[in-house]
C-alpha cells in the first residue's frame, strides 16, 4: 500500500451508503457541471507457385474492411467496380512479373439486375497452390512485397493521420508526441491499442511510422475535456445497432459518442537510482568495492601500469584511486561510475549485483548517500516537490543547489525532512514562518537536484515549464501513484460542495500527462478550465473510490474530508453509457426469458430511459447470466477498457504545418492517441458483405493438380473459409474468379473500368489485356512489346532519409565487427570516401564495435550523413518502364500523331526517399480526350482535350487528381511558351509515372501524390524537357505548313503571270512560267536550308537558351497568326465595298 498514515472508512458505513445507492432512482437527482460531462460520455526463368508462395505476409484487418470499405476506396459505384477490377488486374500482374511471365489478362463483367454485376478475371500466371490460395484471396492484406522496401503497385492501407503535438501513450509507459515518434521512425516499438473482440486494451507494434502532407483538421472536443485534431478520413471508434463500427473524423455528429480508454497499462521495470547520471560524469566513492576490485584486478595483470593500460588512463589516476591518501585519509581521487563497469567487465564480474551495491556517489570532492533503487517515498518527495518545492535557477551554480520545500502543514514537512536525512544523509534546515503560518525546509544538493530534474522538476520558475517525464512514466503503477500523492499533497484539493477532487496547474502540457497518469491507476479524470488556470477534476463515485484506495493524501485532515466526501456522495448510475445497445438488452432479456420487473431497480431505470450505463448492464447481467454469444458480448462492453464519451464541439481547422502524423499498428490497426481510440490505416469480402455470395475461384499450376473452390472470409479472425474444393482433370495455369456485386455500376467514363484497362495496357505494353463489358463488346489491348520488366529489388535506405533508431537497432542485427564495415553494408552509396568524410566529423572512432554505439554516437553519424555530398540512390530498387516501351505503348493504343518520352535521373525526397519520374507527351492524332461523343462530320476534326494520365508504380491513379502533385505540376506551367497555345483544349495525352518504394500520398485513400518540395521540382523539369521536344516539332510543323501555302501561291500566279508577261512581251508563256518556276523552286530550296542550320544550333543549345528561343519563335508565330487575320479582314471589307458599288 501507499506509504504515510491514511485513514480508511469506516466498512460499516460505506457499506450501508453503497447498499442504498444500488437502488436508488437516478430522476431528478441534481448534478453539478462535471456531473452532466460524466454522464454524456530472375532472369527468364518461370518461378514457381509453390515459391512464391513463401513470401505471404500475414495482416489481419478483415473486420475493420467490414465496417470501413470506403476506407480503401470502395465507395462510390463507379468508383468500387473500378478499384475491383484494380485489385484483381494488379495481383495478376504481379504475379506473372515475379515469375517471369508475359502476362495475359482477361476481365468480363456482366449485368445481373439493376447495379448488380458478376465480375469474371483470369490470368496466365503461376497460379496459387491449394494452400495459399485461401490466403491469397480470403485474407486482407496478404501479399508478396508489402512487407519490403521495393517499388510496388498500390500500396494499401489506411492512415490515422493527427496533429504532431498529439501525444501518444506507448506500452513502456512513456508519454510522446506523435511527431516524435515519427521523426525518430520507432517502428518496433509497442503503442497501446483496442483488441475489438475483448474491448481490453494491448500492446501493438508500430510497423511504419509516416507524416503525409494534409491542409485541413478536424477538431473534435469531447466530454471530460478531451481534444484532438484529426485529418478528415480519419477513423474513430463509436458504436451502432449495438456494435462498434469506425466512422471518419468528418462524419462525426454533435451528440456522438465515440471510444476513450477508461484505463492505461505499462510495462515496467524498477529505476535504479545511479542510472539517472551519465555514467562517465559521476563519480564512486564505495571504498569496500574499489579493494576488492583493486585486489582481483592485480591478480589478473599483475600491476598498476598493466592496470592503466587497459582501463586506458595515466597510471597516477590509478594511484589516486586505490593508494594515495588525503590528510582525513580519504583517497585522493574516484573513480567514475563508467571507469567501474569497465572494470567489473575487465574481471568479468556480474555488474547488477555490484552496481546496486553502491550507495555514495558525487563529484569534486562532494559525496552524497545513495539508495540502490529510486522507491516509492523518493516518487512522493519528487511529486511534492513539483507541487510546493523550489530548485534554485541553473545561473546560481557556483554555490550550489538549494532544495527548498513549503506548506502549511509541519507533517508534510517532516515527512520530506525525514526522507532527506535517511534516503540521501543531507542536512536540512527548517523555518517556521509565523505570520503567514507556513513552514519552510532547505537543503543543498546538486546530485539531488538532478533526480528531480531527471524526473521532470525544471529549475527556478516550474509552473509553466514542469512536466512528468518519460523516466518517471516508465515506473510501475504504484510509483506512479506515490508521485500523484505528493503533488495531489501539495496541490490537491477537495470541495465538498461540488463534490469532487481538484488539481490545479497553470501548465496544460503537465496536466495531460497527469490524466493519463491517472489512467494508469484506473482514474478516468475530466480536463477542464477556471479562468486563467488548468485543472484535473475527479467527480463519479468511482474514480473517487479509486483514489481513495490507490493514491489518497497524507494529510489526516484532507483524508477526512475524502472519506465524508465518499460517505455522502451519491452514485449516479446513467453517467459512462454506452450509446445503442438498448435493442440488445432487451431482446437478451426476452431470449433468456427474464422480466424487466426482475431487474435491479438502476437497471430498470436505465433500460427505460434509454441509456443504459456499464454500471446497469452488469446488473442486467448479474441477473440473466452470461449466455450464449450474445451475453458474452454484452459482459465484453460491461468490462470493456473503454467508455464511451459524448461529443461536444467538431469544426474544421486549417492545418498550420506542413505535415500531418501516422502511425500503422499491427494486427490492431489502431491505438491510443489524444485520449482516445484512432484507427490507423478485398474484393473478397466486398462481394460477401454486398451480396453474402461466395467467390468462386479455378487455380492451377500448370504442371500439377488443378482446383476449383468457393472462399469467404471470417470477418472475426480475418482467416478465409473454403467450401466445395474439388480436384479438375484438365490441365491449367493461372487463376480464375468469379464475384459477384451489389450496389455498383458500369459506366464509360474517365474513371470507369474500361478507361482505367487502357492506362493499365499504356504503363504495362508487356501485358495483353483483354475486356468484355456488359453489352458483349470485346476490347483488346495488345501487347507492345515481348520483354517482361526486371523485379524490383530490395533496395538499401540511403544515408540522408534515416533516423537514429534506424541506427541502433540495424547496428544489433547486422553482421559487422566494426562500424565502418556496418555502414558499407547497411546503407546505399557509402564506401571508403564517404566513410573518412564522415570520420572526419565525429567524436569517436568508427572502428568501435556497432553493437556498442550509443544514442549520441548514433546522433553524431546522422549529422556527418548531413555533410557528405553522397551520390544519387541506387536505381536498382527502381524499375522505370522506359522511355522506348512507353513510346511504342502511347503509339499502339493511344495513336498520336508524335510521341516525346524522357526519364530524369533518380533522385530523393524529405531527405532520402529515392524516386524517379518519367513523363511523355502524345500530340495530334487521337491524343487527349474527345470533347463531343457524337461523329463529325465531312472534313469536319474531332475536338479534343488535354488527358492527364497519372500513375504510381505502373499502376493508374483514377481518382483525387486535383490534390496531386502532377496535376499540380501540370498546371503550373505556361504551356503557352511551347507552342500549345491553351493546353486544356490541346490535342495531348500527358503520361507521368512516378517510380518509388516509399510513395508520398496526400491521404489514406492513397489516391494522389504529395507535393513534396523535391517531387514537384522533378516533375516540372521533366514535363518542361517534354515540352521544348514537342515544342520544336509543332513549330517545325507549321513552317511546314506556311512554306506549303507559299508554294501553292507562287505555283497559282506563276502561270498568270507568264501568261501576262508573254501577251506584253510577245515571247512562248511555258517558257516565262518554266523560269519563274525555277526561281520560286530555288528560293523555297535557300529557305530550307537556312531552316535546318537554324534547327540544328537549336539542337545544341542549352536549356535556358533553349526556351528563349523558343519564346521567340512562338512570338514569332503569333505576330504572322495576328498578320493573317488582319489581311484576311482587309480582304472581307474591300469585296464588301466592291460589292456596295
Amino acid at each position: 500500500m501507499l506509504a504515510g498514515k491514511t485513514e480508511k472508512p469506516k466498512k460499516e458505513k460505506l457499506e450501508k451508503t453503497q447498499k442504498a445507492e444500488e437502488v436508488e432512482e437516478t430522476q431528478g437527482t441534481e448534478e453539478t457541471e462535471e456531473e452532466t460531462q460524466e454522464a454524456e460520455q530472375n532472369n527468364g526463368k518461370i518461378i514457381s507457385a509453390e515459391t512464391l508462395s513463401k513470401e505471404f505476409k500475414e495482416h489481419s484487418v478483415a473486420e475493420f474492411f467490414k465496417k470501413n470499405r470506403q476506407m480503401l476506396g470502395l465507395y462510390g459505384k463507379i468508383r468500387t467496380l473500378t478499384t475491383i477490377v484494380h485489385e484483381y488486374v494488379t495481383n495478376s500482374l504481379d504475379a506473372c512479373e515475379e515469375a517471369n511471365i508475359l502476362p495475359e489478362i482477361e476481365v468480363k463483367i456482366e449485368e445481373l439486375g439493376e447495379e448488380y454485376y458478376v465480375v469474371s478475371t483470369q490470368d496466365n500466371g503461376p497460379g496459387l497452390t491449394k494452400e495459399t490460395v485461401g490466403k491469397a484471396l480470403g485474407q486482407l492484406l496478404a501479399g508478396t512485397k508489402f512487407h519490403r522496401m521495393v517499388q510496388m503497385r498500390g500500396q494499401q492501407g489506411i492512415g490515422a493521420c493527427m496533429k504532431s503535438d498529439t501525444l501518444v501513450p506507448l506500452a513502456d509507459g512513456r508519454i510522446l508526441p506523435i511527431k516524435e515518434i515519427v521523426d525518430k521512425n520507432m517502428v518496433g516499438i509497442e503503442a497501446i491499442s483496442l483488441d475489438l473482440n475483448s474491448l481490453k486494451l494491448v500492446p501493438g507494434k508500430i510497423t511504419r511510422c509516416w507524416k503525409p502532407k494534409n491542409p485541413l483538421f478536424v477538431k473534435v472536443k469531447t466530454a471530460k475535456g478531451r481534444a484532438i485534431h484529426l485529418t478528415p478520413e480519419n477513423p474513430v471508434l463509436t458504436i451502432k445497432d449495438s456494435e462498434p463500427i469506425w466512422i471518419r473524423a468528418d462524419e462525426i455528429k454533435e451528440g456522438m459518442k465515440i471510444a476513450a480508454p477508461n484505463k492505461l497499462f505499462a510495462f515496467t521495470n524498477q529505476l535504479r537510482a545511479i542510472d539517472l547520471f551519465k555514467h562517465e560524469d559521476i563519480q564512486v566513492d564505495e571504498q569496500d568495492i574499489l579493494k576488492m576490485l583493486k585486489a582481483k584486478l592485480i591478480q589478473k595483470y599483475g600491476s598498476l601500469t598493466e592496470i592503466a593500460k587497459h582501463l586506458g588512463v595515466k597510471k597516477d589516476r590509478i594511484r589516486n584511486w586505490f593508494t594515495r591518501k588525503m590528510p582525513n585519509n580519504n583517497p585522493r581521487g574516484r573513480p567514475t561510475l563508467q571507469q567501474v563497469i569497465t572494470m567489473i567487465k575487465l574481471l568479468g564480474l556480474q555488474e547488477d549485483e555490484i552496481l546496486q551495491k553502491i550507495t555514495r556517489i558525487g563529484r569534486n570532492g562532494t559525496y552524497v548517500k545513495m539508495p540502490a533503487y529510486i522507491g516509492q517515498d523518493i516518487l512522493w518527495l519528487s511529486g511534492f516537490m513539483a507541487g510546493d518545492g523550489h530548485l534554485t535557477s541553473k545561473k546560481d551554480d557556483k554555490w550550489g543547489v538549494n532544495i527548498s520545500f513549503t506548506n502549511k502543514d509541519i507533517n508534510l514537512i517532516n515527512k520530506c525532512k525525514n526522507i532527506l536525512e535517511e534516503k540521501f544523509g543531507l542536512k536540512t534546515q527548517q523555518y517556521f514562518h509565523k505570520e503567514k503560518h507556513y513552514c519552510t525546509l532547505q537543503c543543498s544538493s546538486k546530485i539531488l537536484s538532478e533526480i528531480f530534474e531527471s524526473l521532470g522538476v525544471t529549475r527556478g520558475n516550474k509552473s509553466k515549464c514542469f512536466d512528468l517525464s518519460n523516466t518517471l512514466l516508465q515506473l510501475s503503477d504504484g510509483h506512479i501513484a506515490a508521485y500523484l500523492k505528493g503533488l495531489f499533497d501539495a496541490e490537491g484539493s477537495i470541495t465538498q460542495e461540488k463534490r469532487m477532487i481538484t488539481l490545479t496547474l497553470y501548465n496544460k502540457k503537465a496536466l495531460e500527462k497527469i490524466f493519463y497518469a491517472l489512467l494508469r491507476i484506473g482514474i478516468h479524470a475530466n480536463i477542464n478550465k477556471s479562468r486563467e488556470e488548468n485543472r484535473i477534476t475527479i467527480t463519479a463515485t468511482e474514480n473517487i473510490y479509486k483514489f481513495y484506495q490507490k493514491i489518497g493524501f497524507s494529510s489526516s485532515k484532507k483524508t477526512q474530508k475524502l472519506i465524508e466526501l465518499l460517505e455522502n456522495k451519491k452514485v449516479n448510475t446513467q453517467t459512462d453509457t454506452i450509446p445503442g445497445i438498448n435493442p440488445s438488452v432487451i431482446n437478451y432479456l426476452r431470449t433468456e426469458e427474464i422480466a424487466l420487473t426482475k431487474l435491479p431497480a438502476a437497471a430498470y431505470s436505465a433500460i427505460h430511459s434509454g441509456n443504459i450505463s456499464r454500471y446497469a448492464l452488469v446488473q442486467v447481467l448479474n441477473t440473466a447470466g452470461i449466455i450464449g454469444t450474445t451475453g458474452e458480448y454484452l459482459n465484453a462492453l460491461a468490462n470493456a477498457d473503454v467508455s464511451w464519451l459524448t461529443v461536444k464541439e467538431i469544426c474544421f481547422e486549417k492545418n498550420e504545418e506542413e505535415f500531418v502524423y501516422d502511425l500503422e499498428i499491427e494486427k490492431y490497426h489502431n491505438f491510443v492517441a489524444g485520449g482516445i481510440i484512432c484507427h490507423n490505416s478485398g474484393c473478397t469480402m466486398l462481394s460477401q458483405m454486398t451480396t453474402g455470395k461466395p467467390t468462386k475461384v479455378i487455380t492451377g499450376t500448370g504442371n500439377g493438380k488443378t482446383y476449383s473452390l468457393e472462399i469467404s472470409i471470417d470477418t472475426k479472425e480475418n482467416r478465409p473459409k473454403i467450401s466445395n474444393l474439388k480436384e479438375m482433370l484438365k490441365q491449367f495455369r493461372g487463376v480464375a474468379i468469379q464475384t459477384k456485386f451489389k450496389g455498383v455500376l458500369y459506366k464509360e467514363s474517365d474513371q470507369g473500368v474500361l478507361e482505367y484497362l487502357r492506362r493499365t495496357a499504356i504503363a504495362n505494353p508487356h501485358a495483353q489485356i483483354r475486356f468484355r463489358n456488359p453489352k458483349g463488346i470485346l476490347t483488346t489491348f495488345h501487347r507492345s512489346v515481348n520483354k517482361i520488366p526486371k523485379r524490383p529489388m530490395e533496395m538499401k535506405p540511403h544515408p540522408l532519409g534515416v533516423t537514429i533508431d534506424d541506427i541502433l537497432s540495424w547496428s544489433k542485427t547486422i553482421d559487422a565487427r566494426k562500424t565502418n564495415s556496418f555502414l558499407k553494408k547497411a546503407f546505399d552509396r557509402v564506401g571508403d570516401t564517404s566513410i573518412d568524410k564522415i570520420q572526419q566529423n565525429l567524436r569517436f572512432d568508427l572502428n568501435k564495435d556497432p553493437k556498442q554505439l550509443s544514442w549520441e554516437e548514433a546522433e553524431q553519424i546522422i549529422h556527418a550523413f548531413k555533410q557528405v555530398n553522397f551520390s544519387a540512390p541506387s536505381t536498382e530498387g527502381l524499375c522505370p518502364i522506359g522511355e522506348e516501351h512507353i513510346k511504342k505503348s502511347l503509339e499502339n493504343i493511344v495513336k498520336p500523331e508524335i510521341v516525346y518520352t524522357f526519364t530524369r535521373k533518380p533522385t530523393v525526397y524529405s531527405g532520402g526517399f529515392p524516386f524517379q519520374v518519367e513523363v511523355a507527351i502524345a500530340y495530334g492524332g487521337n491524343a487527349g480526350r474527345v470533347v463531343n461523343e457524337t461523329t463529325p462530320k465531312e472534313g469536319e476534326v474531332q475536338e479534343r482535350r488535354v488527358e492527364i494520365m497519372r500513375y504510381s508504380n505502373r499502376a493508374p491513379l483514377m481518382f483525387d487528381a486535383g490534390t496531386c502533385a502532377i496535376t499540380k505540376a501540370v498546371q503550373s506551367i505556361d504551356w503557352k511558351r511551347y507552342a500549345m497555345g491553351d493546353i486544356n483544349n490541346a490535342p495531348i495525352s500527358l503520361f507521368v509515372n512516378f517510380i518509388s518504394a516509399h510513395v508520398p500520398y496526400t491521404g489514406a485513400g492513397k489516391t494522389s501524390i504529395a507535393d513534396e518540395e523535391e517531387v514537384m521540382e522533378e516533375l516540372r523539369l521533366a514535363l518542361m524537357q517534354v515540352g521544348r521536344r514537342t515544342a520544336r516539332y509543332i513549330i517545325k510543323k507549321e513552317k511546314e505548313k506556311i512554306k506549303q501555302e507559299k508554294k501553292r501561291v507562287f505555283m497559282k500566279y506563276a502561270i498568270e503571270v507568264a501568261r501576262a508577261v508573254g501577251e506584253l512581251t510577245k515571247k512562248d508563256p511555258a517558257k516565262i512560267e518554266k523560269k519563274l518556276l525555277d526561281i520560286v523552286i530555288k528560293r523555297l530550296k535557300l529557305e530550307e536550308e537556312q531552316e535546318k542550320k537554324e534547327e540544328a544550333a537549336l539542337e545544341e543549345e542549352d536549356d535556358e537558351k533553349l526556351e528563349k528561343e523558343l519564346e521567340k519563335l512562338v512570338k514569332k508565330k503569333d505576330a504572322e497568326e495576328k498578320k493573317i487575320k488582319g489581311g484576311k479582314k482587309k480582304s472581307k471589307k474591300a469585296a464588301k465595298e466592291s460589292d456596295d458599288e
